[in-house]
């Protein structure tokens, strides 16, 4: 699933691409996607801005806001109507704008689109974003005081940060030296303030490669112009059995809150 420096990507080839055209004809290929009569609304409206919060995508319109999130395989290619381009099987949505050609695709089908008046209301949920200046030592301690979950668990809850996910949650953990299996209220001051910076590093450097692509599927990450390259430079995601890069142990891969988790079990202390 695209997590920040994606979604981050991504609103920014859009708004290089298609930030002030205006919508002129709208083609849904699943309904679960769009709803077909927020889909009319929506035409001969201009898009005047393309923001992003956590990992929603957010078309501001005149008068409403169109809140995309891409879930596990959704992607967006623009294409100049100069460029001849034939639907393909995984196209759920259409736009023809003003000067060219908006394709949404989604292999597994779990994106979706939905319009309201203003996206603070929908997503009044969503926890702050981490690469945001409120986003602090201070601040993530006073957050991890108030809970006893797990760390991989507390750090995926999007109403706690908004935008990581298991990329980033692995690569910030292993920075900052912190197992995967411990308990938040257990965590060291120190090490709070050691993970707070790691979550910014590893975002800005996913955010510098443009994303991270893992495997060649249809339904992997891409942005508007093409794949991320961050995945040559991951610490411990996607490397289980490798040799750790700091103490040459072998990475371990378990399940943890759900979710695959790699992590060193001799540089990153237990809490």
């Amino acid at each position: 699933m695209p997590e920040l420096p994606e979604v981050q990507t991504i609103v920014n080839g859009l708004n290089q691409t298609i930030c002030h055209q205006t919508i002129q004809k709208i083609d849904v290929f699943n309904k679960k996607t769009l709803d077909s009569q927020e889909a009319k609304s929506l035409l001969n409206k201009t898009i005047h801005s393309i923001i992003r919060k956590g990992k929603y995508i957010i078309l501001g319109l005149e008068d409403c806001d169109l809140v995309i999130h891409l879930r596990m395989t959704g992607q967006f290619f623009y294409f100049p109507y100069t460029h001849n381009y034939e639907l393909g099987p995984y196209d759920r949505v259409a736009f023809s704008l003003s000067e060219g050609l908006l394709i949404f695709r989604d292999v597994r089908r779990f994106g979706t689109m939905k319009l309201c008046l203003s996206h603070k209301e929908l997503l009044k949920k969503l926890g702050i974003d981490p690469l945001s200046s409120a986003f602090t030592s201070d601040y993530l301690i006073n957050l991890f005081s108030h809970s006893k979950t797990g760390i991989k668990s507390f750090l995926l809850a999007q109403d706690k940060i908004a935008g990581l996910g298991n990329i980033y949650v692995d690569e910030a953990l292993f920075l900052s030296r912190i197992h995967p299996e411990s308990r938040v209220s257990n965590i060291a001051v120190e090490s709070i303030r050691g993970l707070q910076e790691a979550i910014v590093v590893v975002l800005q450097k996913g955010l510098e490669a443009k994303g991270t692509s893992i495997g060649n599927g249809l339904g992997n990450y891409q942005h508007v112009n093409g794949r991320g390259k961050n995945q040559q430079t991951l610490l411990v995601y996607g490397r289980s059995k490798q040799d750790c890069i700091v103490c040459n142990t072998d990475l371990v891969k378990t399940k943890i809150a759900g979710r695959g988790t790699t992590f060193c079990s001799s540089c990153q202390i237990l809490y």
